[in-house]
């Protein structure tokens, strides 16, 4: 499930670098990009968070679904 929400969160970045570079004169899209990029930042922060969870050998499972909560 981590590993999905990464994937997807690093095909978003992509698609954000890109509407960065077709909109860099556009002040009010730069600062809604840059919202979403400061929500992705999280995101990934968590992922990673989850993903030291998952790696523990019992795993916990309720911690895991408080990180994806958090996504």
């Amino acid at each position: 499930m981590v590993t999905g929400i990464k994937k997807d969160l690093s095909e978003a970045d992509k698609t954000l670098a890109k509407l960065k570079a077709e909109h860099a004169k556009e002040p009010e899209v730069l600062k809604q990009i840059g919202l979403i990029e400061k929500h992705h930042a999280k995101a990934h922060e968590v992922c990673g968070m989850a993903e030291e969870h998952c790696l523990k050998e019992q795993g916990d499972h309720v911690a895991i679904a408080d990180r994806c909560t958090d996504m």
